[in-house]
């Protein structure tokens, strides 16, 4: 029971590492989303490793700077503030069209155990997120149209 439970651990922490090595090594695709009349310059998550990192681990982020996920069709999203060190808004996405906004959602407390994380979770089910800086989303607004183009 013991040796599986080291081997369960090494595994878990090998995968850990290796996406976050990866995620590292290997800079993300860039692009720029528009809302209304703000341009945000975006990295792009598009897979499970980087949108798995996201932002985690990161001390800042640029002024109109975010990342943008991308998942392969719409369902009911649930996102965490893991490893976060910095509050963001978070745009809900759904058709290029934003369907919710969570705004101002501050970094856990140091030391805050995975199991005891906050989810935020997609008022709907959608296709696209935008994380921004806190505050960042103040203009944006449920209905606003979504324009992203890849670099």
């Amino acid at each position: 029971m013991f040796k599986k439970l080291i081997t369960i651990i090494f595994l878990t922490s090998f995968f850990i590492i290796a996406t976050y090595a990866n995620a590292k090594s290997n800079p993300l695709p860039l692009g720029t989303v528009k809302i209304n009349s703000i341009v945000y310059q975006v990295e792009v998550a598009d897979n499970d490793a980087t949108r798995m990192q996201g932002l985690s681990g990161r001390s800042a982020l640029g002024k109109n700077k975010g990342m943008y996920f991308v998942f392969p069709y719409a369902k009911t999203l649930s996102f965490w503030m893991r490893d976060m060190q910095f509050p963001l808004d978070i745009v809900w996405i759904k058709d290029q069209v934003v369907i919710g906004i969570s705004r101002n959602i501050p970094p856990p407390a140091p030391g805050t155990l995975l199991q005891d994380l906050a989810h935020y979770i997609s008022p709907q089910p959608a296709d696209r997120v935008l994380e921004l800086n806190a505050n960042a989303a103040s203009t944006i607004q449920i209905g606003d149209t979504v324009v992203f183009s890849s670099k």
